[in-house]
């Protein structure tokens, strides 16, 4: 990092940390600046692409509340980190509070929240936004329950306005694929619970219609997000383009509690796939060998049911080629991790019911059955996993074959041996320390170290033996206020607008927005199809399709198309280059060689002529083998539609902007324009949604060198012109907003004033007669 110390870090094994380091983290301060610095609701973004749609990614977490720390503090390290923390523990106490509100046992409820924290999803999404989306998922099967618990109808509309709390806050988790699954099947989950409870259909069909009418309510108070979502999509460029669907082998379940499972078939046993752990699995497992007594669990089934289709759609019980052919499914891509996410919920309740058999039976003669058949279950899977000589894994591209191809590391052999003994060894030391039998504090002491053992390899340490195996948080930097002599040389020559690109691996696309830095490319989910036109027409790489590389040895062959592209400021690691390009000079040569561009465009400019062009080709000659001044051309069948008098193009008036003015979602500037002419705006144009005015007039604004946006000066004189981007559908997604507040204030006004007595029931109906009539 510019200006940073160094230090230890930690090796993430294969889990992806880009999307927040090069994503949400930028966007946290982006956020901030909009916020508290322009007095501007975000919803832009200038760093990335030229500009790009920043509310239309949906990702960006800002309704989130926790969120809002991270915002507040401009993305300050500690803000993250209490971000994390805290919700890890509201997912520890929801997986409780279910636990205990479905099965009835505050033992299995209270092991359960303790053992929540500890499971391998947390380092295969080590600092990933998906962490959140898993964490905030379980309270919307928290609203849902409760509603269906409450004997009194008004209680349950309160429950129902806290589904649209959960709801929000799940839309808000920073991710799409997993976001979504949770959103679809918790509340189908939900939806089941109320569905087969053992109630008078009419006691059902009212709040199944409450329930109904909240998610209506936050649809449209949603609609903000996913309207511009969708109206961004449908005109984006994703990466996820075409139909692609990555699921787990069914021989390798049982990683699905514990990633070292999943981690014998990647080289350098990599994570690509998460887990709970097998304390989860003891608990359902359980709950299977005492399926004939639990089948009467209507909690237990609403559970069930989302589960199996879950697990159908992850572990590719249902073809590759039939899923691509589905709607929505064939552009998750990675059904494995995303349908998992939807499994840890809904089988942390299953186990709760299997820990509740586990303990109601600990006297009785029985429980030696079941553990052994638990025990059975288990050495099925594993006896799955270790038998499967050609089952394969898709990562990517790749097929990974399982069975010799990888040979089992000796950390594994003895971490899944230990296991595998904590797993026979706690639910029987556990029995006879609780049935009294002698030594029982020496079996408490062997459960409590089985139980840790399930656990302590999904905890965070400092510094371990087998630090590969284990999230070790190490020296990190404020990334708040990066700043060194190369980077404050960029700042303060800054003048006017200028874009900044890195050489090589000089300054990943997304993260220059931490130092409030304009560029190129970015890690953006939404991209615009005319900019990737555009670069892909002038010349340059893109790798992952979204990062544009630049090697310090193409830069003269694409000085022209950087230019083009306001690229004033070029970062290369110092020593590397030597002396500075023609039509560059050297700024810098400390930690950072900074070159700037003196031919670079102006970020605005008016001139008196506009050109047509009919192919990429003949744009790309023009800014290669042209005069190497800014000029606007049209597509030759639009151009014809422009009232402006054909001119000499070689002969053209070019006069650059002055008296900028940027905000987050604006940009505004002044220009002396002797004859009619255009005044282009080298920032990318969104079709529909750019508001233009010249002298506070609006005007139309027009499609410029492909991917940018231009005004049509119609009188000489001295005009202010300013862009902002509103886009269109957000009138009327705001409008849905304010209906469904209203909608939402007048609907629960009026249930609470309902009758306390739910029909069907007395108004003097207890919690446990309630709870009893559920299950």
């Amino acid at each position: 990092m510019p200006g940073g110390v160094g230090g230890h870090v930690d090796n993430a094994l294969g889990s992806d940390l880009g999307a927040t380091l090069y994503w949400h983290l930028p966007v946290s301060m982006i956020e901030h600046r909009a916020i508290f610095k322009d007095h501007e609701f975000p919803l832009w973004n200038r760093c990335d692409w030229c500009g790009l749609t920043l509310i239309g990614q949906s990702l960006s977490m800002i309704g989130d509340p926790l969120d809002w720390i991270a915002i507040v503090m401009a993305g300050a390290s500690w803000a993250w980190d209490l971000k994390f923390v805290v919700a890890q523990l509201l997912f520890a106490f929801s997986i409780g509070w279910l636990v205990r509100r479905t099965s009835g046992s505050l033992a299995a409820a209270v092991l359960l929240t303790l053992s929540a924290p500890f499971m391998g999803f947390f380092a295969y999404r080590y600092n990933h936004a998906a962490f959140f989306s898993l964490c905030y998922s379980p309270w919307i099967l928290v609203a849902w329950l409760e509603g269906t618990l409450a004997t009194e109808l008004r209680r349950a509309a309160a429950w129902a306005l806290f589904l649209i709390f959960a709801n929000w806050w799940e839309l808000n988790s920073g991710t799409a694929k997993e976001m979504s699954a949770l959103l679809v099947f918790l509340n189908l989950a939900g939806g089941l619970v109320l569905l087969l409870a053992a109630q008078p259909v009419q006691w059902r069909v009212r709040r199944l219609a409450i329930f109904a009418w909240a998610n209506v309510i936050f649809l449209l108070l949603s609609a903000p997000l996913w309207m511009t979502f969708l109206d961004a999509l449908g005109s984006a460029h994703t990466s996820y383009g075409d139909a692609h669907a990555y699921q787990i082998t069914p021989g390798l379940a049982i990683g699905l509690f514990d990633d070292i499972f999943y981690r014998q078939f990647m080289s350098l046993e990599l994570l690509f796939n998460p887990s709970t752990n097998f304390f989860v699995l003891i608990g359902a497992m359980w709950a299977l060998a005492r399926a004939r007594s639990l089948a009467t669990e209507r909690l237990l089934w609403a559970m069930t049911l989302p589960a199996i289709a879950a697990a159908v759609l992850a572990f590719g019980v249902i073809p590759p080629d039939v899923v691509t052919t589905i709607p929505f499914l064939k552009g998750i891509y990675h059904l494995d991790n995303t349908f998992s996410c939807v499994l840890f919920i809904l089988l942390f309740v299953i186990a709760g019911f299997g820990l509740r058999e586990c303990l109601a039976r600990m006297r009785e003669p029985g429980w030696v059955g079941d553990w052994l058949i638990m025990l059975t279950f288990v050495g099925v899977l594993v006896a799955a996993y270790f038998g499967l000589a050609d089952a394969a894994h898709r990562v990517g591209k790749t097929f990974l074959m399982v069975g010799e191809t990888i040979p089992k590391s000796p950390f594994f052999k003895g971490y899944a041996s230990a296991l595998l003994v904590a797993l026979v060894l706690l639910p029987l030391a556990w029995r006879l320390a609780w049935l009294r039998r002698p030594a029982a504090t020496a079996w408490a002491v062997v459960a409590i170290c089985a139980f840790v053992t399930l656990h302590f390899r999904h905890g965070m340490y400092l510094e371990t033996k087998f630090d590969y195996y284990t999230r070790n948080p190490k020296t990190r930097t404020d990334l708040r206020h990066l700043t060194s002599p190369g980077i404050e040389a960029v700042r303060t020559a800054s003048a006017e607008p200028g874009r900044v690109v890195g050489l090589g691996g000089v300054m990943m696309p997304g993260f220059n927005a931490a130092l409030g830095f304009e560029t190129i490319s970015g890690p953006d989910a939404l991209m615009n199809p005319a900019m990737l036109q555009l670069v892909d027409t002038l010349g340059f790489h893109r790798e992952a399709d979204w990062r544009i590389v630049i090697p310090p040895q193409k830069f003269p062959a694409l000085h022209r198309a950087l230019d083009m592209l306001n690229v004033r400021y070029l970062l290369d690691e110092p020593g590397k280059t030597g002396e500075a390009w023609p039509g560059t000079k050297v700024l810098s040569d400390s930690d950072l060689t900074v070159f700037e561009s003196e031919t670079a465009w102006p970020r605005a400019f008016f001139t008196d002529a506009l050109g047509a062009y009919k192919s990429g080709a003949e744009l790309r000659h023009l800014v290669e083998e042209g005069d190497g001044r800014p000029f606007a051309v049209m597509p030759a069948d639009l151009r014809g539609r422009v009232p402006l008098p054909p001119r000499d193009f070689a002969h053209r008036v070019v006069q650059a902007a002055t008296h900028y003015h940027l905000t987050n979602n604006t940009t505004s500037f002044e220009i002396d324009a002797a004859t009619p002419g255009m005044a282009v705006l080298m920032e990318a144009n969104m079709q529909d949604d750019i508001l233009a005015t010249v002298d506070d007039e609006p005007v139309q604004s027009l499609p410029i060198d492909h991917a940018f946006r231009g005004v049509l000066i119609e009188k000489p004189g001295h005009h202010v012109v300013k862009f902002e981007y509103w886009p269109l559908v957000f009138d009327r997604a705001l409008s849905l907003a304010l209906i469904g507040l209203v909608a939402l204030l007048l609907s629960f006004w009026a249930w609470w004033r309902a009758g306390r007595a739910t029909p069907g029931t007395s108004p003097v109906e207890t919690a446990p007669q309630e709870a009893a009539a559920i299950s």
